[in-house]
């Protein structure tokens, strides 16, 4: 009988993962994957965890199974989910089922898998948390490439997770069956961007994908997969048993010392904006022509920031031809980092290293974003062509020209102001008003 049952076993095996071989790859490079296994059972029942975070609007499971298998969706209540309430729709095409939700409730979602056969599944969320981009370094890939590599060799990775509300993550390997292999070495790109890591990945005698873990400022937990698969070699000078956990494939250059890395759940770093405020921007003839903000920031390690500003009008209307957003023309910075060497163009050189718990005061000046401003010969000038095409001129003329005064929000990458809490200027400002001026101050269209 076990003979039977283990024969039996491979046989299906071997006829399936060949059918399977596309299916069981995940389908969308944008998908936001929170859950890719596939996986043969035995007669045995098996569950696939999906945490959904509060902020998904959509979400989709979708299996294709051969043989006999039963499947189920069991919602965070923790009962079969009902799928014929008016926010679900499933279709089936191919052999493959998927089922789509709308406004899922939050919480621990599972796939409850019982027989025998072979599965694939994946659960996509649409949601504001979006993890893409796993690039391997010095190796160019296409987004549902596989990684080759030998193994026990080390693989640096670039990998992105964004999300305003992101508090802490946690990067591991997860095997084809979604079972947690081990955890990685990671650290964040840089402060000034909290949305790239760096991942070490110590290539395992099995086929894997890289995953992420983490939790909101609320709480919630999520997670996410990369769906390059990453499939180990042995190389011709050396076998499973003797491959070097150290040992680097030709062409991948790890730059990264492991020690300057950490695992498990690291806690993101964003910088502090203390204080801000705002003002008329004037030219040295006194006439009003954009903004001037002013912020303070501190910052919680020594490292490598640019707070860069970004700013739009408050309400933004259908057609909005985005001349009212905001360009920055110059910045400042007291006291003055070291090594700097525009004064005036602090956010524009580059990335400047920052000392920890040293309040920094920026200034900034921004003007509207049709305005072009050259410093060498202190001239404004106007960029309105691109504005001249169908209705866009009217539109562009009565945003430009507007008396209504505005107000607006703005955002400081890589702080606690970089989308987590709305954010206004204190002052509202009228757009007309910054044309006229302008026009005062001889700008003319740019050449």
């Amino acid at each position: 009988m076990f003979a039977t049952a283990v024969w039996r076993s491979l046989l299906i095996t071997a006829t399936l993962l060949a059918g399977f071989q596309s299916i069981a790859a995940q389908e969308d490079p944008n998908g936001q994957y929170v859950v890719i296994a596939s996986a043969t059972l035995n007669g045995e029942t098996r569950e696939i965890s999906a945490p959904i975070e509060p902020s998904v609007l959509r979400l989709f499971f979708n299996v294709q199974t051969q043989g006999e298998i039963k499947w189920e969706i069991i919602s965070p209540l923790g009962k079969p989910a009902q799928l014929n309430g008016g926010n679900v729709s499933s279709s089936e095409a191919n052999g493959k089922r998927s089922v789509a939700i709308w406004d899922p409730r939050p919480g621990l979602w599972k796939v409850r898998l019982t027989g025998t056969g072979f599965y694939s599944l994946n659960v996509i969320s649409q949601s504001e948390i979006y993890a893409c981009c796993m690039n391997v370094v010095g190796r160019q890939l296409q987004p549902l490439e596989k990684v080759q590599a030998a193994r026990g060799s080390r693989l640096q990775a670039n990998v992105y997770v964004s999300g305003a509300n992101l508090e802490l993550v946690n990067f591991m390997l997860v095997n084809e069956q979604n079972e947690i292999i081990g955890p990685l070495r990671f650290r964040q790109g840089d402060f000034s961007n909290p949305t790239n890591f760096f991942v070490l990945i110590e290539v395992p005698a099995q086929p894997c994908r890289v995953m992420v873990r983490g939790r909101e400022q609320s709480g919630a937990s999520f997670q996410r997969i990369y769906p390059q698969l990453i499939v180990p070699t042995v190389t011709a000078s050396a076998t499973p048993e003797a491959a070097s956990p150290t040992t680097t494939p030709v062409g991948v250059a790890v730059a990264e010392a492991p020690e300057r890395m950490t695992e498990g759940d690291y806690r993101i770093i964003r910088a502090q904006i203390v204080s801000y405020t705002d003002e008329l921007l004037l030219t040295e003839s006194g006439n009003p022509v954009g903004m001037r903000l002013r912020y303070t920031v501190r910052f919680p390690v020594d490292g490598y920031y640019a707070p860069l500003p970004n700013l739009y009008p408050e309400r933004i209307g259908n057609g909005y031809t985005g001349a009212l957003s905001m360009r920055l023309i110059r910045s400042t910075v007291a006291p003055q980092p070291e090594g700097i060497t525009q004064p005036q163009q602090v956010l524009y050189a580059g990335r400047t290293i920052y000392k920890r718990d040293q309040p920094y005061e920026f200034t900034v000046d921004l003007v509207p974003n049709y305005v072009v401003y050259n410093e060498q010969q202190k001239k404004y000038c106007l960029q309105t062509r691109a504005f001249s095409q169908g209705d866009m001129r009217e539109r562009f003329d009565r945003e430009v020209k507007g008396e209504a005064r505005l107000r607006y929000r703005f955002s400081i990458s890589g702080t606690d102001y970089d989308g987590r809490q709305p954010t206004l200027t204190e002052k509202g400002y009228a757009p007309g008003v910054w044309f006229t001026s302008l026009l005062k101050e001889g700008a003319v269209e740019c050449q």
